[in-house]
This record gives C-alpha cells, structure tokens and sequence, in this order.
C-alpha cells in the first residue's frame, strides 16, 4: 500500500492550490479554511489507512465540489481516480471556455473528470458501487432533502467504501449564545429577503445559503439509517484570527466542550455485505 502523506504536507498543498487558483476574497475564503480541509483530509487518510483502502488507487467522489481543490489536492497527495460533481446547472459557466478550463485545472487537466448534477431532481450520473470513497464536504446544510442525497451516495459506493460527511454544528457555542438572548441563528432578515444568498437560474430566485443545519446526533443517526456504519465523530473548533480575550474565551470553551465546536466530520463506511 502507498504509504499515507505525513500531515504535514496537506496545509502546503492547499494552500498552493487557494493561491494558484483563486483570487481576491475567494482567495481569503479559500486560505481562511485551509486549517478545517486539512484536519478533513488528514482524518480521511487516517481511517482509510486502518481500513487498508489505499487512496492512491481508490475512485473519489467529491459531491459539491465547487472549483475542485480539495480534488486537486488529493490528486498531489496521490490520489488518480477522481471525479468532482457540482451541484446546479449554474455552475457549467466557469468552466464554459476550454482555455479557461487549462488554464485553471493547469497539468491536471482531464486528469480530474468534472460533472455538473441538480442533486435536489436528478440522480447521480454514476454506476452502482462506482467509487470507492465519497465526499460530503459543507454541502448538506445546503440541501433540502439530505436522505435523497445519501440514498444516492449510498448506490455509487462499493461495498466497504467510505463517505466523509463535514457540516457545521447548529449547536455551536455561538448559537447557543445567540438563542440564549433571544437573537435568530439564521441569516439575517435583510439577507434572507435580499439577492445577497440568492442565485438566477432558470429565471428565477433559488437559495444557495444553509437550509438546515444539523447536531453531531442527527448526523450519526441519517448515516446508520441510511445504511452506513459510523467509525470516526469528531468536532473542530473554529479558527479566529482575532486576539481579544473574549475571542480567547470562545475558542477555549469550544475546545472545553467539543459539542460547543463550530465544525463537525464524521466518516461512515457502507456495509461489507451489501
């Protein structure tokens, strides 16, 4: 088996990539969660080492994949077979013009296959047990009918295959605190009302912000009831640049209190006898 990139090399890959292929406050967002990706990736390459699934030779789905850079990063960490899905018709633009498309993707250009699939109607454009792992990164909160979404993810596994699933915390200390005084945990009203989270498609308005965001509990419970076994829960705290005490607070008690943590991933596998 190929033996699993040290830690420590993940950070310097994604952060090679937010600077190649980013720019201006797509680049801040991509570097800002460069510390979240990586404890994802490096928890990723952990469980498939004591599961014996060598990811340099493993199909990887990526759902939600937005420019590719978590695929691009496996593919500098090793990793050959992958395939990156987006999620609305919307997103067929950018990559629109082939000279765009190399410029962007560079050497790995065709190396990384790219399709485009309204998850919310549409299945997935893939075989049964097609791939041997897939990604959930951020992409449930966004859905409105998370089951459909794991029902399909469940088909395109092989049997044993593995499926990381990152969402944010709705029970984050922030949340908490923000319920505690009577303030909503949502969107702002303005924005909610407002163009800010929205996108044309197809003439008219639709939602790209978070539908619904979930517990540790209610995650582990979507993955056992559609079909997978749970092997790793684990929650990150948030990554605050700013030095104030009350900034010092919040992230030590998230670090206290794990369920207080803003960021959550949990990786299931698909049962063997399937």
């Amino acid at each position: 088996m190929k033996k699993v990139p040290n830690a420590d090399c993940i950070p310097k890959v994604l952060i090679d990539n937010a600077k190649r292929i980013f720019s201006g406050s797509a680049q801040f967002r991509a570097l800002r969660d460069v510390w979240i990706k990586t404890r994802y990736l490096s928890s990723l390459f952990e469980v498939a080492g004591k599961v014996s699934l060598d990811l340099s030779r493993a199909a990887i789905l990526d759902i939600g994949c937005s420019k590719c850079d978590i695929l691009l990063a496996m593919q500098k960490l090793g990793s050959n077979n992958l395939t990156g899905l987006n999620l609305f018709a919307f997103d067929r633009q950018w990559l629109s013009s082939d000279l765009y498309y190399k410029q962007y993707f560079g050497d790995s250009a065709g190396k990384i296959k790219y399709v485009v699939c309204d998850v919310d109607k549409e299945s997935f454009p893939f075989k049964d047990s097609s791939y041997e792992v897939v990604l959930l990164i951020h992409v449930l909160e966004h859905l409105h009918d998370p089951g459909r979404i794991l029902l399909e993810c469940y088909r395109v596994l092989s049997p044993s295959g593995l499926i990381a699933i990152g969402v944010p915390n709705t029970a984050n200390l922030r949340n908490r605190i923000f319920a505690l005084f009577g303030r909503s945990i949502y969107y702002s009203l303005e924005e909610w009302l407002g163009n800010n989270q929205r996108i044309i498609n197809g003439g008219f308005r639709r939602f790209i912000g978070h539908v619904r965001e979930y517990t540790m509990e209610e995650i582990d419970y979507m993955m056992r009831k559609y079909g997978f076994e749970v092997l790793i829960r684990r929650c990150y705290s948030s990554r605050i640049p700013q030095m104030s005490i009350l900034h010092h607070l919040y992230t030590f008690f998230e670090r206290l209190y794990p369920r207080f943590a803003y960021h959550m991933l949990i990786i299931g596998r698909k049962s063997i006898d399937e």
